[in-house]
């Protein structure tokens, strides 16, 4: 496969580095295609060449972002705790941590959904990754609360500005997590 064009790269670096400036000074939603081009010093045709609008660049973030999410936590998740659950989370949590400027962005952004998207697909991501295809209905059910409820800890961490360390959460999840599905065995 042959590698991107430096030139490529550069501009969607810079587009990717305008629309993050743009939402620390106004909500997404008041931010146009036109407001880009102009804080990137390029005119609207080059970001239509990466693009379709503002929401697809946004798309391409999220998914982005939760890809890289799954790959830190390397399909360590199980449907039945381990071990390895501890450092998954803790791998999920150093990720969340040093890319937090980016993820509190898209939460302050509530309004337009992205926060219930970007939740939404590391739900499945992670789900995915626990292999849980084969579970029975009942054990699903607890794996989805179980998941659900990672990503809602999630949103309340970022949510408050990293209260206690990413270890301590890693930590108290993996305790947690271990604890509802220890409870699937009695």
């Amino acid at each position: 496969m042959p590698t991107e064009d430096r030139r490529v790269l550069k501009t969607r670096k810079l587009i990717d580095d305008t629309c993050w400036a743009l939402m620390q000074e106004k909500p997404f939603d008041e931010i146009t295609v036109r407001d880009i081009a102009q804080r990137a010093a390029i005119n609207r045709a080059t970001f239509y060449r990466y693009h379709t609008d503002k929401f697809d660049w946004l798309e391409g973030k999220i998914r982005e972002m939760v890809r890289e999410v799954a790959e830190k936590s390397g399909g360590l998740l199980t449907a039945s705790a381990t071990k390895a659950d501890v450092a998954a989370f803790e791998a999920i949590f150093d990720h969340l941590d040093a890319h937090y400027a980016q993820y509190a962005l898209l939460l302050r952004h509530k309004s337009t959904g992205i926060v219930q998207d970007l939740l939404s697909e590391m739900h499945i991501q992670l789900k995915a990754q626990a292999g849980d295809q084969n579970l029975a209905p009942l054990e699903e059910m607890r794996f989805h609360y179980s998941m659900s409820a990672v990503v809602g800890a999630i949103e309340w961490w970022l949510r408050n500005d990293r209260p206690i360390s990413s270890k301590d959460m890693a930590r108290e999840l993996g305790q947690m997590h271990s604890g509802w599905h220890g409870d699937i065995q009695k």
